[in-house]
């Protein structure tokens, strides 16, 4: 990985909607933010948005 981006959650966010943005995966942004339930994100959280 090269690193990352950031994204601050709004409402309406679902992690598949970042991670479609970005090109990555649910996955890989579950691991990056070591989410316990990637079904719940909060507005105004900062995700890490890995980057190849």
């Amino acid at each position: 990985m090269r690193g990352h981006l950031a994204h601050q959650v709004v409402r309406g966010d679902t992690l598949r909607a970042v991670a479609r943005e970005y090109g990555t995966d649910v996955r890989r942004l579950t691991a990056a933010d070591e989410l316990p339930d990637p079904d719940r994100i909060l507005v105004g959280r900062v995700l890490r948005v890995p980057q190849e």
